[in-house]
């Protein structure tokens, strides 16, 4: 007997029909993984309310639509009646590209103000998971003391600084800064048009360890890194839509330019515990950005690495993680492990996945996102 994936096939059986049956038997396991990759995207992208529409100062807009979620009840702790609902972001007139979703809880009339509130635990986009996923472990790997921030530890200031580039709809620094509580995060939003719909329509807001500042991502990181003296500003830098900057992680960009005059900050002193791999420096910190599929991220990941240098900081690994959806997220740490394998940092970032997400109680799989078609350049 022939075996083809799983069906005994007669000798005799031509090969197009062996074809036909192995592909017969492959069908329940192909939609299986289509309808998981699938599952909360469909839910988001159905037809919903529009709740909002802002006009864009250089022409075009920004639309917010409302899609209820019907088989989900009223999150823990919300009032009698609440609902939840996808809020999804779309630029105007091209709506087909969804450029952020949040999942909100939506107080009935009369509850509690404000009656959207983004739920920060929750990320829609695989992309958003994948890039947290890299970033926190990443940290936790280097030795960045990301498993007392998530105790709520604090040091003189917050044990973690982060900054993210681009708000979209809040979703990414929401996420760091309930996770957290021993973080502060800033967020650098050109478009305040972005701010306005994140905040009147997708739950977004603003708190004492959460701020947003509406300037462009690259004079902001160059502003932040000339005003924070030797020790640097930030932990970690995250663009969750690296893609719509390219033009400031290329060699004399903003970003580059702002790593090479102290953007990342030095954490020696600081109690953290860096997972054994060989190397461990004193200054981790790193730069996370998503890009497209088949974006080349050697020169970029090369001009970091000389930016850190210029400010005389080591640079430590630079890799990539994929997305479900194949972008790429990509990575370059300052310190941490510079003598490390492949293998031994690939192991060194899945624990400290694990590590963070039961530290958080995070409800995705943190190892399988920092991890998927794991690579160092």
């Amino acid at each position: 007997m022939v075996a083809a994936c799983g069906l005994d096939a007669a000798p005799e059986l031509p090969l197009p029909a062996l074809a036909a049956a192995a592909l017969v038997a492959a069908l329940p396991a192909l939609l299986t993984a289509a309808a998981d990759l699938l599952q909360g995207r469909a839910g988001y992208m159905g037809s919903g309310e529009v709740v909002a529409r802002i006009d864009l100062a250089g022409g075009g807009g920004l639309q917010v639509t409302a899609v209820e979620d019907a088989g989900a009840g009223a999150p823990a702790g919300a009032a009698p009646g609440s609902r939840q609902q996808w809020r999804v972001l779309r630029f105007q007139p091209c709506l087909d590209y969804v450029q952020a979703v949040t999942r909100v809880c939506v107080a009935p009339p009369g509850g509690p103000e404000p009656r959207v509130r983004l739920l920060s635990q929750v990320l829609s986009l695989p992309y958003n998971r994948s890039l947290v996923a890299v970033t926190l472990a990443a940290l936790a790997a280097a030795g960045a003391p990301v498993l007392a921030a998530a105790r709520g530890e604090h040091g003189a200031g917050p044990l973690l600084r982060v900054l993210c580039l681009g708000l979209g709809g809040g979703s990414v620094p929401s996420f760091l800064a309930g996770a957290l509580p021993g973080c502060h995060v800033d967020v650098a939003e050109l478009e305040p048009a972005v701010l306005r719909a994140a905040t009147d329509a997708m739950g977004f807001r603003q708190g004492p360890r959460l701020r947003v500042g509406v300037e462009g991502g690259g004079p902001f990181a160059l502003r932040a890194a000339e005003g924070a003296g030797a020790g640097g500003a930030y932990d970690a830098v995250v663009s969750p839509k690296g893609r719509r900057l390219q033009e400031m992680y290329g060699q004399g960009g903003d970003v580059v330019r702002a790593l090479a005059r102290g953007l990342l900050r030095a954490l020696s002193g600081l109690n953290h515990d860096p997972i054994p791999v060989s190397g461990i420096t004193s200054e981790p910190g790193l730069l996370s950005a998503n890009f497209l599929p088949g974006t080349d991220v050697v020169p970029r990941l090369r001009a970091y690495g000389e930016a850190l240098r210029e400010r005389g900081l080591t640079p430590g690994p630079g890799f990539s993680a994929e997305a479900e959806e194949g972008n790429l997220m990509t990575v370059q740490v300052c310190g941490g492990p510079t003598g490390a394998t492949e293998a031994e940092w690939r192991g060194a970032v899945a624990r400290g996945a694990r590590e963070v997400g039961a530290a958080i109680g995070c409800d995705f799989d943190m190892e399988e996102e920092a991890t998927r078609r794991f690579r160092v350049w």
